[in-house]
């Protein structure tokens, strides 16, 4: 999903300026502009259908092999699973004297990860409810009608990054809540940006050469 969507928004600033904007004037006269807008709506479409998946789920989040964050909201709502959290969270580290250290960051952490699991209500914060309208309606009306690659019908990408950013901040939080363990999304954003700029330089390079 990071990948896929820094890929798509290293190539994607509007208007285009500098020697982006040489090359993509280069690309239109060689009539190979079609490759990169494939290239473009292939990428955002994977970003946009893979937060639909984490977002939403064909079985209400009922199935245990389908992960969503709809599945993790109704874990969450089941009474008992924040005493369930913090009795595992007691033994992450036996014999250290961690317990309430850990009991404090399970309870802190579930405090601010269940107001961004709504699926409803006015909360300032984004939560899965409001992100999930958003996607659905880009994926059904706009990115539908993107198909045939015009760049004014692309997705913009503040729409998206607020849900990429929401799918990082509850996956990190939950991941550390539940297990004990800190995914480190913004390294993993960083290597994503840095292969897309890599290929992206890449394929200026091979164009500025004729």
């Amino acid at each position: 999903m990071l990948e896929s969507l820094e890929f798509f928004e290293r190539y994607s600033s509007d208007p285009p300026m500098g020697r982006r904007s040489e090359l993509l004037n280069k690309v239109n006269k060689n009539g190979e502009a079609w490759g990169i807008q494939n290239i473009r709506l292939q990428a955002i479409r994977d970003t946009v259908l893979t937060i639909h998946r984490l977002f939403d789920s064909f079985d209400n989040g009922k199935n245990a092999e389908v992960q969503s964050l709809l599945r993790l909201k109704n874990f969450l709502d089941q009474k008992g699973s924040l005493d369930f959290l913090v009795s595992e969270a007691r033994n992450w580290n036996p014999g250290v004297g961690l317990e309430d250290s850990n009991e404090r960051l399970v309870r802190k952490l579930h405090s601010e990860v269940t107001p961004r699991l709504k699926l409803k209500g006015s909360s300032p914060i984004r939560n899965i409810g409001s992100i999930k309208r958003t996607i659905s309606e880009l994926r059904n009306k706009t990115l539908a009608h993107a198909l045939s690659g015009q760049v004014e019908n692309l997705p913009k990408l503040f729409d998206i990054r607020d849900g990429v950013v929401l799918v990082c901040i509850l996956v990190r939080k939950c991941s550390l809540m539940i297990a004990g363990t800190e995914w480190n999304s913004k390294l993993i954003w960083k290597k994503s940006l840095k292969n897309a700029n890599a290929f992206w330089n890449r394929y200026e390079s091979g164009f500025h050469k004729d």
